[in-house]
Order: structure tokens, then sequence, then C-alpha cells
């Protein structure tokens, strides 16, 4: 006996149902496993780089006070202790209430405001705060002289290398020559505790450069405060003789 018709029939339209329905479904479950692979790709991508931008350097760039700086000191609910002061020669400054003066210089703003709040507690303040802010920095200073554009003193309250200072100084003008020369006096207000290249002495050291070395950035030099950068004039080569033009030739 044979199936009848209207049963094959049946059966290959559900069979053609089914794969469809199964055809879909793995078409679902792709698209859906590749929208959660994609979801996830960026937040790994976000955790990497926020492992990497963590700074790793120990190096301490913070201002340290120096001499001639001028410091405002404020003391919390209590007015009459405010005082605005330069930092002695000594490296020292003297506060209302206190019978010994306080060491402020090379400690940072905060630094000192400990140092201050630790002397009020000890007689006269039982929990004083303290805020320090250098007012005017004038002992972080550093000179550019000779064949600039703009020679003058700068006070500068960050770490910076040759070739910043001299583009702060407007670079070398059509009068300089190739060389330049840092002469290195070895300032106390460098706090030769956190410098990079402390020298053994008082001595004056003079460092020469080349001044295209320099800016094509082959050399370089961490300045420091008290240096002096002094731009050398072009080279003058007199010619005599039996020539077209003699004279001055730079």
């Amino acid at each position: 006996m044979g199936i009848p018709s209207y049963v094959l029939i049946y059966w290959k339209v559900n069979m053609k149902f089914r794969n469809s329905f199964i055809a879909a479904s793995l078409l679902l479950l792709t698209q859906t496993a590749t929208g959660l692979a994609q979801t996830a790709t960026p937040v790994t991508t976000i955790r990497q780089v926020a492992t990497v931008s963590v700074p790793q350097s120990g190096k301490d760039d913070r201002y340290r006070i120096g001499f001639q700086d001028v410091l405002t000191i404020q003391v919390f609910r209590h007015p009459e202790l405010g005082i605005s002061t330069p930092v002695n020669p000594n490296g020292t400054i003297f506060l209302f209430r206190l019978d010994k003066p306080i060491v402020a210089l090379c400690k940072t703003e905060r630094e000192l405001a400990n140092d201050i709040a630790a002397a009020y507690k000890v007689k006269y303040l039982r929990d004083p705060q303290v805020n320090v802010v250098v007012s005017e920095q004038k002992s972080q200073s550093m000179s550019v002289i000779g064949a600039v554009e703009k020679p003058g003193t700068f006070f500068l309250n960050r770490r910076i290398h040759l070739l910043g200072l001299l583009a702060l100084a407007g670079g070398p003008n059509k009068e300089s020559g190739t060389r330049l020369i840092v002469a290195r006096a070895g300032s106390t207000s460098s706090c030769r505790g956190n410098a990079d290249n402390d020298l053994a002495s008082d001595d004056i050291a003079l460092i020469g450069f080349k001044i295209r070395d320099i800016q094509e950035g082959k050399k370089t030099l961490w300045m420091q405060p008290g240096d002096v950068v002094s731009v050398l004039d072009a080279d003058v080569v007199y010619v005599y003789g039996n020539v077209v033009k003699p004279g001055e030739l730079k």
C-alpha cells in the first residue's frame, strides 16, 4: 500500500520548514556570539590602556622653595598668624608666636606647611591647619645672554632643558655663530639632594655645545637654577691681499 500524495507533500513542507528554522537558529546564535565578542573587545582594550597609562616615574618634579622666594602663609581660623614673607639668606622664615625660625629652603609648599603646623602644635594651637603658597618665585632663575632674539632672565617653576630655554629666549639671532656655552655655578638654590647632575664643589663649570646639535636633538642638558647660557657671536675672519673684496668675512 503506497503513501498518499498529500502525506508526502506535508512531510516535504515540514522538513523544509524545520531545516529553515534550524538554519535561522544557527545564524542567530552566530550573530549573538559575534556581538558578544565585539562587546567584550573594548573592555579588554580599556583595561590594557588603564594599566599602561599608570606613571612609573618616581622623580619628584614639584617646585621647591629657594632663596628670595616670597611665601604667603595662612592658618585656618587664625588670621592674625597670616603673613607674607621672603625666605631669608640662610633659608629660614620667622613666624608669629614661634620662638625659633622654620627652615623653608628646598621644601615643597606642603612639606613646609606640615612643619609649620607641627611647630604651632607644640605650645600654641591644638590642631593647626596651615596653607603655604609661593606667591613670588624668584630663586629658580636662568639667564640667556649673547646672540639671541630676547636675552634676559627667566623665572621658572618647572624643569626645562637647554633647547626649551633657548626657545624662551627667541632662539639664536642672525649675529649668532655655531656654538654656545652653559655656565653652571652650582647654586645652592638648586636643592642638590634632588638634582640630576650635582657638582662636587661651588666652582663654575663651563659646558660647550654646538647650536645645531641642540636644535637637532643630538645633545641636550637639563637646566639648573643659576645656569647662564651664552650664545656666541659668529666668528669674524679678515681677508687681506689681492682679493676682490678684502675685509671682514663672517
